[in-house]
């Protein structure tokens, strides 16, 4: 696996074969607003469902969202993705951060490029025989 940054991504010419591995910080200024099932509900709106309204409905998209760690203050959310769709959906994600009145901050942690290899793709498109 390797480490990267959003401008290698961005630069990288060929992103066909690859798959994303993120992990996405939200900051919450007021923790005493902000329940647990406030913030998982309200990840699951700023995260969860964006992408799968625009990559749930692309058969080739394999994602997966998972919500990681959660605590007063922070939750971080893993988002795994096709690395081609990521650089589209970051652009987007970052230019739409503000939701209502909540007072939040999203930072990229971290994030691996990897090849897309054989554990990853779920066999949905094989023949049968």
């Amino acid at each position: 696996m390797t480490s990267i940054t959003v401008e290698e991504l961005q630069n990288l010419k060929n992103l066909e074969d690859k798959f994303i591995i993120a992990n996405v910080q939200y900051s919450f200024k007021d923790s005493a607003q902000s329940s647990s099932n406030f913030k998982q509900e309200f990840i699951e709106q700023t995260i969860v469902n964006p992408l799968k309204s625009t990559y749930g409905q692309i058969g080739s998209a394999k994602f997966q969202v998972k919500l990681l760690k959660l605590n007063d203050i922070k939750q971080t959310v893993e988002i795994q993705m096709e690395a081609s769709q990521f650089t589209q959906f970051w652009a987007a994600f970052i230019l739409n951060k503000s939701i209502g009145s909540v007072a939040y901050k999203v930072k990229l942690i971290s994030m691996q490029l990897i090849q897309n290899e054989e554990e990853i793709d779920d066999g949905s498109d094989d023949m049968q025989e």
